[in-house]
């Protein structure tokens, strides 16, 4: 029986139609050369409840990996990974590292602008570096991570939190499936054929996981970055057109 996984596609425009949605399409492709079954995929505006309600939908439908896209962003309305953190169970944590590396990908921008504040721009941005207890951290291919959620105890889905813009998606993609979480729920539920098997558990990829996971448990999140990790399957992601 092959894995199961979700797509939660977030943003009012997306929704309303005014944006198409070129990701659900993208990533239903990567599943399917992973050898993963899309069981579902679902568009929600960006608000609490609508984001709350599919991820309960996904988790009851039994499917082994939930994948969101956008919503990471620094405005009020950028809600994805405050409501992931809490339908795990998982806290957000402020990752200090990350922090400074959100501000130095934003230093060229706010030169850009004299009369801008770059102190604000960085409180405003704080936000983009709070991290879920336990979760690997993606670098930024923009200004957002990305984060691939464990679920608590081993049970339930895990969730990949990629952001919106396809480009940036597109290149943290692979390293997103190379993470101890994606292969949980990918491999632990359900098994892979070898070659692929040996893919996903990439050493160069360390996962960390809760410091009440046990003995030899790291405190706080792990971080991933595209050098860590070989091309995917066929191939480099591509970017968006």
């Amino acid at each position: 029986m092959s894995a199961r996984a979700g797509i939660v596609v977030t943003g009012t425009e997306v929704l309303s139609g005014r944006v198409r949605d070129r990701n659900g399409p993208w990533l239903a492709d990567r599943l399917g050369e992973l050898g993963i079954e899309l069981a579902h995929v679902t568009i929600c505006a960006d608000r609490r409840e609508d984001l709350e309600a599919q991820l309960r939908f996904m988790a009851d439908q039994r499917v082994d990996v939930i994948i969101t896209t956008g919503g990471l962003g620094p405005t009020a309305d950028d809600l994805t990974l405050e409501v992931v953190a809490a339908f795990m169970g998982r806290p957000l944590q402020l990752d200090e590292a990350l922090e400074r590396r959100i501000a130095e990908i934003l230093k060229p921008l706010t030169r850009r602008w004299k009369n801008i504040d770059p102190e604000a721009v960085r409180a405003a941005n704080r936000k983009q570096a709070l991290v879920p207890a336990g979760a690997a951290v993606i670098e930024p291919a923009g200004t957002a991570p990305g984060m691939v959620v464990p679920p608590q105890n081993g049970t339930g889905p895990a969730v990949v939190v990629l952001p919106g813009p396809p480009r940036e998606l597109h290149e943290m993609w692979s390293v997103a499936t190379r993470t101890d979480a994606f292969r949980i729920g990918h491999a632990g539920r359900h098994g892979l054929p070898p070659a692929r098997a040996a893919a996903v558990r990439d050493p160069r990829v360390r996962d960390r996981r809760d410091a009440a996971g046990g003995k030899g448990a790291h405190r706080g999140p792990r971080r991933a970055r595209d050098h860590d990790v070989p091309p995917a399957w066929g191939g480099r992601a591509g970017r968006a057109p």
